[in-house]
């Protein structure tokens, strides 16, 4: 594993461990990506999902994607309409 470091004003900052790729910045998305997924199953659940999908317009099906960690809908999450509607 590589290690990047950033240089600003002459100064050496950070010592980030990256893929082959470079991308450090994409496993900190992913944590980010986890973390909403996460609070929004628990959005959804405090409200019960019967009423959430009421509120929301989406069915139990489409709540259950914007909260999967499955792989095929890591690029899927609850819209901030819906969002409000539940809060």
């Amino acid at each position: 594993m590589s290690h990047y470091r950033q240089r600003i004003n002459g100064n050496v900052f950070g010592n980030f461990p990256v893929n082959a790729l470079g991308d450090f910045e994409g496993r900190r998305m992913a944590g980010v990506g986890s973390y909403l997924k996460k609070h929004t199953e628990v959005l959804v659940k405090d409200v019960g999902i019967e009423p959430a999908c009421e509120l929301t317009g989406k069915s139990k099906a489409t709540l259950g994607r914007y909260y999967s960690d499955n792989e095929e809908h890591a690029d899927r999450f609850m819209p901030v309409d819906a969002v409000a509607a539940l809060e």
